[in-house]
């Protein structure tokens, strides 16, 4: 039996630790890489892109109902970021913790 436990102390979000099960046997990583969030904020473009990505993270969340979300690449584009970043990290991770779902960022 594998038994894998994750703590979670990132940008003021702490979450009780959540061990990682299977379900009927199988183990389900739901992979997002590269959102991009924040990126143009000021334009009309950067937040419709932002809820393009909520709605299929949202979709794939809830139909996968993945084990574990593993979140890859550039999350946010801070470059372009002129607010207070913290505001769209809890944005990006609501998802996962309005399901109680395990991530990681990488």
């Amino acid at each position: 039996m594998l038994k894998l436990v994750i703590y979670f102390n990132f940008i003021g979000l702490t979450l009780a630790k959540l061990p990682l099960r299977f379900k009927n046997g199988r183990f389900k990583i739901a992979q997002f890489t590269d959102l991009h969030y924040g990126e143009d904020e000021f334009t009309p473009w950067g937040p419709i892109q932002d809820k393009n990505s909520d709605h299929v993270m949202h979709s794939v969340l809830r139909s996968e109902q993945p084990n574990f979300v593993l979140f890859t690449g550039d999350t946010l584009t801070g470059n372009n970021i002129d607010s207070n970043a913290t505001s769209y990290w809890k944005y990006v991770l609501s998802p996962c913790l309005e399901r109680h779902t395990p991530w990681l960022m990488y």
